[in-house]
């Protein structure tokens, strides 16, 4: 047991999501070289989506640019259970086991179940 360095691309969230299998905890730092802090959010967004791609249980990512300019998701991303119950159109119920299942994109934190919007639309995409 220990901490291990990985390197490479925020961007890439097939092969981050590749070297998170596993895991248990990652730390992560976001980098504002080159694309600024609008490509510095995407890199965090990126890292959090591959993170739960894997079903990482601990997720800590830095960035002291972003953190003066934005946050990392907006309101309109995490949703509640109810929330996707209602743009789904079924019992919140129904969502609540979808969740526990895994066929819904979900995590749990203590008794409240959030879901992200990104993913609900990626999911019903295909």
């Amino acid at each position: 047991m220990g901490a291990e360095l990985a390197t490479g691309d925020l961007l890439d969230r097939a092969a981050m999501s590749e070297a998170m299998r596993g895991v248990i905890a990652l730390y992560a730092v976001t980098t504002p070289f080159g694309a600024g802090a609008e490509g510095e959010i995407e890199q965090g967004k990126q890292i959090i989506a591959a993170g739960c791609d894997v079903d990482l249980p601990w997720q800590s990512v830095v960035s002291g640019a972003v953190a003066r300019t934005a946050a990392m998701l907006t309101r309109d991303e995490v949703m509640t259970a109810r929330e996707v119950a209602d743009l789904l159109r079924m019992p919140t119920s129904t969502v609540y086991e979808l969740a526990r299942k895994g066929v819904l994109p979900a995590r749990r934190l203590g008794r409240a179940w959030r879901l992200l919007r990104p993913r609900l639309e990626e999911l019903l995409a295909d």
